[in-house]
């Protein structure tokens, strides 16, 4: 470690367990990882602080100091040192070289100490992550961050409890060439107004006080919408969203409490979320590119209307389902076990016998094998895997 001046990367993870790991990767043209224990990290007879291995700032910027050239600092479960932790990068040498920042699990409470990355690295800063318990006022804090960097395009402000609508507002305009921006947990959040062209991967997963995305709200570009346990949202607001956002390829709206009877529409999306939310009774989807559905343990669905034309994967094993209408005509494999609500009547499969290799209705009391197995097994022949349980 000593020695190690012209590495480019280095992730240090502290734990109060075992003390500091610290993982480094060298930009030499040679891949080499350097992988330190606590029992040899820092053991150094000549380091002043060798004596315990409890990170302090004392012994951060003693490890800092040893790395000048540095484009890419992690730091993780540094909760004990608090704001310390700002001052300490700001003194550093690395402060002028860093592209990429991420400090994790952090605690900061004060607004008395900012993150300044030094002025001739202004337009270096691409990536910075900052996660953990953050209470420090957006004025007084965010702002700072925001401003230490005129060219970021990757942000990362998880657990922020001080952020609400207004200030996201204000960020965006010092963030014209942001492109993935993740405001995880921010528990303020509650009208969105994002306008951003330069945006393309938006996460706002635990976000339990955001209901609505203000009429103000354009990312034409957006490509990946994270809501996951936003239990706020309604039917209707996810179904503007996603009618807005005509380049949409993923949505994931998992553990989303406030969908009941949603129907999604769109010919972009390429993967979608929707498990875990247990108030959903009907679902309707129609995606023509539609890749991925995630659907398990939607508690309460009882309707499922799907339609994609290149989805070739189902499974809705286990879910209460009464009423099933499918179309995928690429379908390879479908999977209903343990659907024990479905009856003959109330399913209707629409596809192509010519994909279709799987089909699992085990566990299906109402489905009979001579209306969903017996005909499709004479029609596909011996390519076809059933399996079906006889009710006897």
């Amino acid at each position: 470690v000593s020695s190690a001046r012209h590495l480019s990367t280095a992730t240090m993870i502290y734990n109060k367990s075992s003390g500091l790991n610290n993982h480094i990767v060298p930009s030499t043209g040679y891949n080499r990882n350097l992988q330190t224990s606590p029992d040899s990290c820092l053991h150094d007879p000549t380091d002043p602080i060798k004596r315990n291995n409890m990170m302090t700032p004392q012994r951060l910027h003693h490890l800092l100091d040893r790395f000048q050239q540095l484009t890419s600092l992690q730091l993780y479960n540094l909760f004990n040192m608090g704001d310390a932790i700002l001052s300490l990068l700001n003194n550093s040498s690395i402060s002028s070289t860093l592209v990429s920042l991420g400090l994790h699990h952090c605690r900061i409470i004060s607004d008395g100490r900012f993150l300044n990355i030094r002025s001739k690295n202004r337009n270096r800063l691409k990536e910075l992550s900052v996660t953990g318990t953050i209470f420090a006022s957006y004025n007084g804090f965010t702002k700072h961050l925001i401003s230490s960097s005129e060219a970021l395009k990757a942000v990362t402000f998880n657990g922020f409890r001080s952020l609400n609508d207004e200030d996201i507002e204000g960020m965006l305009e010092g963030l014209e060439d942001v492109q993935h921006l993740n405001l995880g947990y921010c528990t303020r959040i509650e009208n969105l107004a994002i306008q951003s062209a330069s945006l393309k991967k938006l996460h706002l997963p635990g976000c339990c006080r955001l209901n609505s995305f203000s009429v103000k709200f354009d990312c034409p570009n957006l490509t990946s919408l994270d809501l996951s346990f936003c239990g706020l949202l309604t039917d209707e607001t996810v179904q503007k969203v996603v009618l807005n956002c005509s380049e949409l390829k993923e949505l994931i709206l998992k553990g989303c409490q406030g969908l009941k009877c949603s129907r999604i529409v769109s010919r972009s999306l390429e993967r979608v979320d929707v498990s875990l939310c247990s108030a959903l009774v009907s679902f309707e989807i129609t995606c023509e590119n539609l890749v991925a559905l995630e659907i398990g343990m939607c508690n309460s669905l009882h309707t499922l209307f799907l339609t994609s034309s290149s989805l070739r994967n189902v499974n809705l094993s286990m879910l209460p389902l009464e009423q099933l209408y499918l179309s995928a005509p690429q379908l390879i494999t479908l999977l209903l076990r343990g659907c024990l609500h479905l009856k003959d009547e109330n399913v209707q499969i629409s596809t192509c016998l010519e994909y279709l290799k799987h089909v699992d209705i085990c566990g299906c009391m109402g489905l009979s094998a001579d209306k969903f197995g017996r005909d499709l097994v004479m029609e596909k022949g011996r390519d076809m895997v059933l399996q079906w349980h006889h009710t006897a």
